[in-house]
């Protein structure tokens, strides 16, 4: 029996129906059918089952064909054939979901701003076309375009580092096009090259972060509990080396000592749904923060109540005090984890005991080559005490040197 299906049925990609397959005695029988429409070819491939005494259980089981699709996540099949292979369309129906539904995956927002940016480029490209020459035209393009962090501020460009990123977030997606549609992975070995991922190199110098904290002595005058309030944020990111989300999320109840002799103290905080995979850090409260939350009241808080981050509205405020300190402008909050690292670096602590209390695994390059920038002053310090060792060897050496020459003359 010949297959018939309406032009209207195309642009749906698929055709459900149940049609008579004649008479088994006195019993009209039906037959369920399943059908795909491939564009390229301008045909339908169809599947049939026949058997069926009722029409609505043929048509159930041509229902049940396209649930299993579904269910096993191969719509996109249907899409591919009947021309929908487009990049954006791909990305809305399909790639967005399965980011979506891992659980594996953090900064899913961020991940979808390069969706985004992928989407302006590629567009109406068809996944199955997209080569090595048109990827390198998207890096070509992805370092040409400026961008703002806000409305009307500053342009910069992106960073060949940061530009990898995107691109591995493309060769992933593309991937996962090939699994599902049968589609081809171009080279990437060429576009992304880690002899270009150079450190970031923007750090705030202590006497910088000295003129930010004056900064807002002058920014709220007529306010001293939004002076205290941004104080206080500023030294606990920049003793703690927090991260925004974690510096948000720290309650009195994460304060686990407190030395009030000293006047030092520990904090502990977990974080489930940290993007980094260590969920505990502990840091110790420095005196400088220590005089800071003593003076904002912060040791007779209730247990549940936020200590420094009141609110996640922190860009504005901050960049009115980078501006007023006259500090890099490219410099952001987290910039504060770098100039913590450095200074700890700096005075000696152990590159594991940094890596802990900033987030980073042990044994991370991450700390060392996008963290710590050591400034001219600070390695002359570091250096003191080996200049100072060795200038004592050097004045036991003069003593026997004088000695030799007393025997000698």
């Amino acid at each position: 029996m010949k297959l018939y299906i309406a032009e209207s049925h195309k642009e749906k990609g698929y055709f459900i129906t149940a049609q008579k397959d004649g008479k088994n005695g006195s019993v009209q029988m039906y037959r369920g059918i399943f059908a795909i429409y491939d564009e390229r070819s301008g045909r339908w491939h169809s599947k049939t089952q026949g058997g069926f005494t009722a029409k609505r259980d043929a048509k159930s089981w041509a229902e049940e064909r396209y649930a299993d699709l579904t269910e096993k996540g191969k719509t996109a099949t249907i899409a591919s054939v009947k021309g929908r292979t487009n990049f954006a369309a791909f990305i809305e129906k399909h790639y967005r979901d399965y980011l979506e539904n891992d659980r594996q995956l953090k900064g899913a927002k961020q991940e979808f701003q390069k969706l985004d940016v992928l989407v302006e480029f590629f567009g109406n490209d068809r996944i199955e076309d997209i080569d090595l020459l048109r990827v390198k035209e998207f890096k070509k393009w992805l370092l040409a375009r400026p961008y703002t962090r806000k409305d009307g501020g500053q342009e910069f460009f992106l960073s060949k580092t940061t530009s990898h990123r995107y691109l591995a977030r493309l060769k992933h997606l593309l991937r996962y096009a090939a699994d599902t549609l049968g589609t081809r992975v171009p080279p990437f070995r060429d576009l992304i090259k880690k002899s270009d991922e150079k450190p970031k190199g923007i750090k705030f110098t202590f006497d910088e972060f000295q003129r930010m904290l004056v900064a807002c002595d002058r920014l709220f005058p007529r306010k001293p509990e939004n002076r205290r309030r941004w104080r206080l944020v500023l030294v606990a990111a920049y003793t703690l080396g927090c991260r925004v989300d974690e510096l948000y999320h720290i309650t009195r109840a994460h304060i686990k000592y407190i030395d009030e002799e000293n006047r030092v103290g520990l904090i502990e905080l977990t974080m489930p749904d940290s993007r980094n995979k260590i969920h505990t850090k502990k840091m110790p409260i420095t005196t400088w923060l220590f005089e800071e939350m003593e003076a904002a009241g912060i040791f007779h808080r209730a247990a549940h109540e936020r200590l420094f981050m009141w609110t996640k509205a922190y860009r504005k405020p901050f960049d009115a005090i980078k501006e007023e300190a006259k500090v890099n402008p490219q410099g952001t909050f987290h910039t504060l984890r770098a100039t913590s690292a450095t200074d700890k670096a700096a005075s000696g602590q152990e590159i594991e005991t940094i890596q802990q209390e900033v987030g980073h695994r042990k044994g991370s390059v991450v700390t060392s080559r996008h963290y710590i920038h050591f400034e001219d002053r600070q390695i002359l310090e570091a250096a003191s005490s080996f200049n100072k060792r060795l200038e004592g060897l050097r004045r036991h050496d003069r003593v026997l040197e004088a000695e030799v020459l007393d025997d000698l003359l």
